[in-house]
């Protein structure tokens, strides 16, 4: 008989667009695996990864080799802030602001910024780095994991195309099975990362500009433009749609960069709190705004508000679908990690209006002056630049990760209780734990030939007929089998894993 040998886990990685708010997926990185653990060690982890925008780079610095410490150094750089998002020229900045709303970074300037950091930064990668194609980025990954033993790496970095007005998916396998057009050139790691990251309207004054290696130019916008700031869906649908078997073996660690969420009330709220939004009636003058809204648009669609793209990913691996009645919190092979600045319910009050209370860090001062945390981090942008609004989304991280600041589930309720996933970063981090294991690969039972089977019948049959002189024979001395020697003990710490606790 042969023994079953379980399918090998199928693991993704999933990194949200932020911009520098991805300060916090180095740390989580770094949580999970070790500040010290190299980018290589860690992609040793995964067999895919999606990403877009501040978490595209947050992946290209893994694939150089980057540790999450040096991910976290990068983050905190003022002077490597500064060259993704270089200021427009006074006069642009100047007619944005007469109108109230406008471009505020140099597009052309951050492809050179980026050109600049990877030449710069350490890693398995020389200077050339940003340079290389995706495609050859892999093949070199790949190379060093087949000498472990490990299957080749994928990812994918999300953009969309300005001119055709669709998302594209700039692939390191170009011939992916959910690829449309087979043979599309292969950017640089540099003009993907270019592309995902150019955030519109209110960030870049125009398209990122991607030259290939053909000559060809193409116009391209941030990947969240089509609904793929959470990239998880389109790593998802990369790996089903080369083998549809990993829908039953697929793991998801999806990382984020901080989301806020605050409970809108009604009009007729009782309370006067920051942290809910009271519903507005749209009449006369208030129902025209132009400015006001454009501001409102371009935010939703640079963020993933809580929870349709984890939720989706969740239904489409066949996991149960969400029962918000009380039954407990359903487990997900889907571990979301991503802080929340949000109050926690609190009941209702004698009218039956829900109560909605602060958190203690919300009353924590900012490092901006004359600001709480909470107001800071409420009001704060993707674009954050200054040390002190860098400052603000670190302590943020370190909160979250000490378990004062909650968790985004999978999905959760309108109290914003979970209902898939977890609700704490420490519930999230031991349920990862408890999938990124090691798999040994079970031994077959050896195969018994023929003739073996029946000589072992006959001395069967044998021994049936020969009871009376086995119990003649007295009892027959049994040999003790030599003790096998011990196992060497395991390291509390393997480079590329989650440590132990």
């Amino acid at each position: 008989m042969r023994l079953h040998v379980p399918a090998k886990p199928f693991r993704v990685l999933s990194l949200d667009g932020g911009g520098t708010w991805a300060l916090i997926q180095g740390k989580a990185l770094g949580a999970i695996y070790g500040g010290d653990t190299d980018g290589w060690s860690i992609l040793d982890r995964f067999d895919l990864a999606a990403a877009n925008s501040g978490g595209a780079l947050v992946l290209a610095m893994l694939l150089k080799g980057m540790t999450p410490n040096e991910i976290v150094a990068l983050f905190r750089d003022r002077r490597e802030r500064a060259l993704i998002f270089e200021r427009n020229a006074i006069v642009d900045r100047a007619l944005g602001s007469l109108f109230g709303f406008g471009p505020r970074y140099h597009a052309p300037g951050k492809m050179n910024g980026l050109l600049d950091i990877f030449q710069r930064t350490r890693g398995r990668w020389g200077p050339e780095f940003a340079a290389l194609p995706l495609d050859l980025i892999a093949a070199g990954l790949n190379a060093e994991r087949a000498q472990k033993g490990l299957g080749p790496f994928h990812f994918l970095i999300t953009a969309f195309d300005f001119d055709a007005e669709r998302t594209v998916f700039f692939r390191s396998d170009p011939g992916s099975a959910a690829a449309h057009f087979r043979g599309a050139p292969v950017p640089t790691i540099a003009g993907a990362l270019h592309a995902a990251t150019n955030a519109p309207v209110r960030y870049f004054n125009r398209p990122a500009q991607v030259e290939f290696a053909d000559g060809s130019a193409v116009n391209y916008w941030d990947g969240a433009v089509g609904g793929y700031n959470n990239p998880i869906m389109a790593g998802v649908i990369e790996a089903l749609a080369a083998d549809p078997a990993r829908r039953d073996t697929m793991q998801v660690l999806s990382l984020g960069t901080g989301n806020t969420r605050l409970p809108v009330v009604a009009p007729d709220w009782p309370g006067n709190a920051p942290w809910a939004v009271r519903r507005k009636p749209l009449r006369g003058l208030d129902s025209v705004r132009v400015v006001s809204d454009l501001r409102k648009l371009t935010a939703a669609i640079m963020a993933d508000r809580p929870e349709a793209a984890g939720y989706v990913a969740h239904i489409a691996l066949g996991e149960p679908v969400a029962t918000p009645d009380g039954a407990g919190v359903r487990a997900s092979r889907i571990v979301r990690m991503n802080p929340m600045v949000q109050p926690r319910h609190a009941g209702e009050d004698a009218a039956r209006q829900p109560r909605w209370e602060p958190y203690e860090w919300f009353a924590e001062l900012s490092a901006a002056r004359g600001k709480t945390l909470f107001e800071r981090l409420v009001t704060l942008d993707m674009d954050a630049v200054t040390d002190e609004e860098m400052q603000d989304i670190e302590r943020l991280s370190d909160l979250w990760l000490a378990g004062k600041v909650p968790n985004q589930p999978v999905y959760s309720d309108d109290r914003f209780a979970p209902v898939i996933g977890h609700g704490w970063f420490a519930e999230a981090l031991a349920a990862w734990r408890a999938l990124d294991v090691v798999e040994e690969p079970a031994a077959e039972a050896p195969q018994t030939s023929r003739a073996r089977t029946a000589l072992e019948r006959f001395f069967g049959w044998l021994r049936l007929w020969r009871p009376r002189a086995r119990a003649e024979a007295g009892p027959v001395a049994v040999a003790t089998p030599l003790p096998k020697p011990a196992a060497a003990a395991a390291p509390s710490i393997i480079p590329g894993r989650a440590p132990v606790d």
